[in-house]
Order: structure tokens, then sequence, then C-alpha cells
């Protein structure tokens, strides 16, 4: 990977003791959306720059309070440890936001942290989801709005890498059902399907 643009960010776990394929996976996404935060700019004009900022950084916001879920509740992870799996952007979440997350005691009061942010007030957080649910639902929101209100726009790309990005990982998540051998059921639950 010499000479492209990954190879810095790949050295440096690769000089580091006991790396894992997820710390390989941490540091790319970390790369991936700070470049792109950078770039931005850069490229894209004022509108379709106000699009792509709420599209991007809605899902940074997101993502973030996956992982300090995730960090949470299965792997019951220090502050300390957390704040280094979170991406270094903050769109409509602030600081302290997630500095209240982060440092919450449980999953209750990250609970109550999280209905305070605007992502709670504009989406309902209590349905009977996963957070991961909760992350796709509220981004194809987004994306689809946005697709919408600007066809002739960034929106309309967006939108349509975001829909390849879930088709994709429900093709990955059905696959790995089948191999497991888990029911038509169970395997609808894994994708994402609603059941009864």
């Amino acid at each position: 990977l010499r000479g492209t643009e990954y190879y810095e960010t790949l050295q440096k776990l690769k000089d580091s003791q006991n790396v894992t394929l997820y710390d390989y996976d941490l540091a790319l996404n970390l790369y991936y959306f700070t470049s792109i935060w950078k770039e931005q700019r850069k490229i894209l004009k004022k509108g379709d720059l106000e699009l792509f900022m709420r599209d991007c950084g809605s899902k940074i916001d997101m993502l973030n309070m996956q992982w300090i879920y995730r960090a949470k509740k299965y792997y019951n992870m220090k502050p300390a440890d957390i704040y280094l799996l979170l991406i270094p952007i903050h769109y409509r979440l602030s600081t302290e936001q997630v500095k209240e997350m982060v440092e919450a005691p449980g999953l209750d009061e990250f609970q109550v942290f999280v209905d305070k942010t605007i992502y709670a007030r504009h989406y309902n957080f209590h349905q009977n989801l996963t957070i991961e649910q909760m992350y796709a639902d509220c981004l194809h929101y987004l994306y689809t709005v946005d697709r919408r209100r600007n066809p002739y726009s960034i929106a309309a790309v967006n939108t349509y890498l975001f829909l390849k990005e879930e088709e994709i990982r429900k093709l990955t998540t059905a696959m790995e059902c089948v191999r497991y051998s888990l029911t038509p059921e169970e395997t609808l639950a894994y994708v994402g399907g609603r059941i009864q």
C-alpha cells in the first residue's frame, strides 16, 4: 500500500503490538470520515455542501452514539477507552452531549442523555428496535427526504450509495444467517425486517 493515501494510517498499526482486524477497521473508518469531512468544503458548492454535511454529519453522530452504546453494553469499556473509538467530529451533538453519553455510568443513564439529543426529538428511539435498526431507519429517512426535496443534487448520489451499502449489509447478514443455519424468522429479524 506504499504510495497510497492509506499507507500512513495502516503503517502505524503495523508497527504496534497485538493488533486485531477490528483495529484496522476502526483506523480506516476514522481515516475515511475525517478525510471526507475535511475535503467536502474544497469540492462542494453551497447547496450540495449543506446536504452533504447534513447527511454525513448525521451519520457520524449516529455512529458515535451506536459505538458508545455497544462499548457500554457489550464490552463494559471505561470512558477513556470509549473516547478512542469515536470519530472526532460533532455535527448536531455537542462535545458536552458526547461527554455525558460516554461518561454515563450505565445504559439507563446513557438513554437519558440520548433522549436529550436532537435526533431523539426528531426520531422515536423508544420503539422496540436495536441500536443498529434505529441507526439504519434514521439515516434512511434523512437520505430519502433529502433526495425527494433535492432530486438534482448530490443528495441523489448520497442516497444511492447509502441504499447500496444497506443492500450489501443485508445480503452479508443473510448469508451469515444461512451459514449458521438460522430459521427464516431469525434471519428476517437480523436483516432488519419486522417480525410479529
